[in-house]
């Protein structure tokens, strides 16, 4: 037996009596063994016989021409009556909306505030305090702030380098504590 997938396209050619007598017969053998499927049918087979009773609606006989007065007026002002401009329409809003989020998280990504790191008081201690950057860190050897080296060439050149950037950090930790009293 076929898959219910497989037979749901049938349906509408099932009621309209459009079906070859054999997949009628393959049709109805499923319908006999699958309630599920039973049920869509007969629902279908009551709103197609709902509609037939349906009374013929009745419609002016400038209507049409109304009809066609009124689209071309809307399709001339190019207002669909949206609050967003057609610009926007289709894909280009959710683009514009995913743009906008991937931006504000880029945003505080970057800035990265950690309240930890910020102290805003009124004493004359630094505004900027980071364990690094501290007098007594400062005092701390490369090889307990980074880890070991491979070699000996390695090692010196770690050294010049933590050296710098040491002083680089003294430096902008200074600025920012002159710039604050």
């Amino acid at each position: 037996m076929r898959h219910c997938n497989n037979y749901e396209e049938l349906f509408s050619s099932y009621i309209d009596g459009e079906l070859a007598l054999s997949a009628q017969k393959d049709l109805e053998a499923h319908l006999d063994g699958c309630p599920g499927c039973r049920e869509t049918v007969g629902r279908m087979q009551t709103i197609r016989q709902s509609m037939t009773n349906l009374s013929a609606l009745t419609v002016s006989a400038d209507f049409d021409h109304k009809l066609h007065q009124r689209i071309s007026q809307a399709n001339s002002t190019g207002s669909s009556g949206s609050l967003f401009p057609d610009f926007f329409s289709g894909w280009k809003m959710p683009a514009v909306g995913f743009a906008a989020v991937l931006a504000l998280v880029s945003f505080f990504t970057l800035i990265d505030l950690n309240p930890d790191s910020v102290n805003i008081s009124d004493t004359d201690k630094p505004i900027l305090s980071a364990p690094a950057i501290q007098e007594d860190a400062v005092t701390e050897t490369p090889n307990q702030l980074y880890a070991m080296p491979q070699n000996e060439a390695t090692a010196a050149e770690q050294d010049s380098t933590n050296e710098r950037i040491k002083e680089e950090l003294k430096k902008n930790l200074d600025i920012v504590n002159d710039g604050q009293r």
